[in-house]
C-alpha cells in the first residue's frame, strides 16, 4: 500500500511538470504593434535604399537581432539586470551598456578606449570617435516632458587639425505622442550635422525599442529642430494610428523612414 501511494505521488508529479514544461513552450510574446521594418532612403537619390528587419524573442518580447537583406547588422543580449552586449556590425564594433533599471548609466566599445559615454541629470558625455570627441551635452531645457534646447561642444578634427566647435539646438513638437517607435527622436540619435552619435545612433534606437534611454524620452515626437542656422523639418504619415512613414528635410535634401509592423 506504501509502495503504491509513493507511485501515485510521484506519477503526479511528474504529470504536473510536463504540463508546465509544455505550457512554459507554448507561451509566445504578443509581438503585435511592434516594429517589423524599416525601409530608409533619400528622395531623389537612386541605389541607397536599405531595409532593416527586426527580430525579437519569442518568450520575451525583447529585441535581440537586426538584419538586412544579406546580413546580420546588430545583435543584442542581455548579461544580467545591469549589463547589455550589443554587437554593431556596420562598423564592427561591440559596445557594453550598463544599465540601471531602464536608464543607461554608460556605454563603452570594447577593445577601445574612444566613445565612451555617460550622463548626469542634466547633461551627457561622450568621449566621441576620431573625427569628433570631448563631446558634452549641456543646458539641456526640459519643458512639459519634451528637450526643448540644449547645447554641445566638442573638438572637431575633419581635416586633422581639431578645432572646437559649439552649437545650440532648439526643438519644436507635435501633437503625436512619441512611441518610441520611430527614428531620431530623442537626443544623441538625431542624424544631422554634427552627429557626434553616428556610430552608436542606431544601437541606441534598438535600446530605447527595449525601453532603455540615457535621458527620458520625449512625451510627443518632434516638428523641427535648429542647429543655429541648419534646420530639419518633420512630416508624419499616419495608418491606423502608427506611423507608416518619417520624413526628414534639411537643405541637402529629404531622409525617408517608411515602417511596418508587426
Amino acid at each position: 500500500m506504501k509502495n503504491k501511494i509513493i507511485s501515485i505521488v510521484l506519477l503526479s508529479i511528474c504529470i504536473f511538470s510536463c504540463k508546465k514544461n509544455c505550457i512554459n513552450k507554448d507561451v509566445k510574446a504578443d509581438l503585435s504593434g511592434k516594429v517589423k521594418s524599416i525601409k530608409q532612403y533619400n528622395l531623389g537619390i537612386t541605389g541607397d535604399t536599405i531595409t532593416l528587419y527586426l527580430y525579437y524573442d519569442s518568450i520575451t518580447g525583447i529585441l535581440n537581432l537586426v538584419k538586412n537583406d544579406t546580413n546580420i547588422l546588430c545583435s543584442i543580449k542581455k548579461l544580467d539586470e545591469n549589463n547589455i552586449i550589443v554587437y554593431e556590425n556596420t562598423a564592427g564594433f561591440t559596445y557594453k551598456i550598463n544599465v540601471k533599471g531602464q536608464q543607461i548609466q554608460s556605454i563603452y566599445k570594447l577593445n577601445t578606449i574612444v566613445s565612451s559615454v555617460n550622463y548626469t541629470k542634466d547633461s551627457i558625455h561622450d568621449e566621441g570617435s576620431v573625427y569628433c570627441y570631448n563631446v558634452d551635452y549641456y543646458n539641456i531645457l526640459n519643458k512639459y516632458n519634451n528637450y526643448i534646447s540644449y547645447s554641445v561642444s566638442y573638438m572637431y578634427n575633419f581635416l586633422g587639425l581639431p578645432v572646437p566647435k559649439q552649437e545650440n539646438v532648439r526643438l519644436a513638437y507635435t501633437q503625436y505622442i512619441n512611441t518610441s517607435k520611430c527614428m531620431q527622436q530623442d537626443i544623441g540619435t538625431i542624424v544631422a550635422f554634427p552627429d557626434v552619435f553616428t556610430n552608436i545612433s542606431n544601437v541606441l534606437y534598438f535600446l530605447r525599442i527595449n525601453g532603455y534611454y540615457i535621458l527620458q524620452p520625449n512625451k510627443n515626437l518632434i516638428d523641427s529642430l535648429i542647429i543655429d542656422t541648419v534646420s530639419l523639418k518633420y512630416n508624419y504619415i499616419f495608418d491606423k494610428n502608427e506611423v507608416n512613414t518619417m520624413k526628414v528635410t534639411t537643405i541637402n535634401g529629404t531622409s525617408v523612414k517608411e515602417y511596418t509592423y508587426y
